[in-house]
């Protein structure tokens, strides 16, 4: 029994782990795996101040579902939709909508469903206008979403997965 723990233990490891840095302030992780969905490309603009802002707010949420914390997240959602700036970009009323969707959803799996695409759009304008903060980390779990995968933001290396929570913390 204790083999096929191993063996288990194994293969979950080796689906979960990170690659090497890009060149500009994103780490990426696990790029071929992601090829499966096209990051949208952010041609627009926002202010240094918004930027921080939603970032924060971003980092907040990814907290928040790590915790299993739905509460924190509707709040979060809510005041991040607040703080976005008002724009006609299609990408940023896009943040702005998934912000919006995570602060009305009071199930968590919900939340965690409308945190990817919100993932995808804040990479796109952090790929544009890189933040204020040191080195962002690009992390993919490949079992999210019933083994489709699905990726994330970080604001720091170690790997803690916003996807499965408790049950899968470190996996990405």
């Amino acid at each position: 029994m204790k083999k096929y723990f191993y063996l288990a233990t194994l293969a979950i490891l080796a689906a979960c782990n990170n690659q090497p840095e890009n060149n500009n302030n994103v780490v990426v992780v696990d790029e071929v795996q992601e090829t499966k969905r096209v990051v949208p490309e952010f041609n627009g603009t926002i202010d240094s101040v918004s930027l921080k802002k939603m970032m924060v707010n971003y980092f907040t949420i990814k907290n928040a579902l790590i915790d299993g914390n739905r509460e924190a997240a509707s709040k979060t959602g809510f005041g991040a939709l607040e703080q976005m700036p008002k724009s006609e970009d299609d990408i940023l009323k896009r943040i702005s909508a998934n912000f919006k969707l995570i602060g009305e959803s009071s199930e968590l799996a919900q939340q965690r469903a409308y945190f990817y695409p919100l993932s995808e759009l804040v990479y796109a304008v952090s790929i544009k206008q890189k933040p204020d903060t040191a080195t962002l980390f690009k992390q993919f779990c490949p079992m999210a979403f019933d083994d489709t995968g699905a990726w994330w933001i970080s604001d720091e290396r170690e790997v803690v997965n916003p996807y499965f929570g408790e049950e899968m913390l470190n996996c990405g």
